[in-house]
């Protein structure tokens, strides 16, 4: 499946302007925490851990039960982001919470000048954090051809290693920088 990924970058800081369709993604909108009592905000640490009890606290979303039935189906307490990062729960004709009907993402939001803006599949997002994401897009910012291929071949190099975040995948990404008159 493929996953778009947006960001934007203004006056240096890099925001993510979607959000995923993904297990991850129920563990942060239900401000789940992790092993240590922290609350789960992104998946750029994907070394953390859920354990069963904190999972059953919220139960009641249907996403967070679809982690649950994982665990007990491999007679787990407890799960890392990076085993559940892989389950994207919508996808075009067919999403993982059958009981809910699919809708569209909508976001409106007005560019300034300078604004640079990231689309990437996942095979780029997944791979490198948004820190490693940020500076790369800076270090090339006079020139998004280049910001563009030196995103792609960072993700390219690190899915080749034994890297933690390393996965092997499609690495697509457009980067384009918003001029105005």
């Amino acid at each position: 499946m493929l996953e778009i990924v947006a960001y934007r970058l203004r006056k240096g800081r890099l925001e993510r302007m979607t959000s995923d369709h993904s297990l991850v993604q129920a563990l942060v909108d239900e401000r789940v925490r992790d092993t240590r009592s922290e609350i789960i905000e992104d998946d750029q640490d994907i070394t953390r851990s859920v354990g069963m009890s904190e999972l059953k606290k919220h139960q009641k979303n249907p996403l967070i039960k679809q982690i649950i039935h994982l665990l007990d189906a491999e007679n787990k307490t407890e799960v890392t982001i990076d085993e559940i990062r892989r389950y994207v729960t919508e996808t075009l004709g067919k999403h993982f919470n059958k009981t809910e009907k699919l809708t569209p993402d909508i976001r409106t939001e007005e560019l300034h000048h300078d604004d640079i803006i990231l689309l990437c599949t996942d095979g780029l997002s997944d791979v490198l954090t948004d820190d490693e994401i940020r500076a790369i897009i800076e270090r090339h910012k006079e020139n998004m051809l280049d910001a563009a291929q030196s995103l792609i071949k960072a993700a390219a190099n690190r899915s080749t290693t034994s890297h933690l975040r390393a996965k092997p995948d499609d690495i697509t990404a457009i980067v384009q920088r918003f001029k105005t008159t």
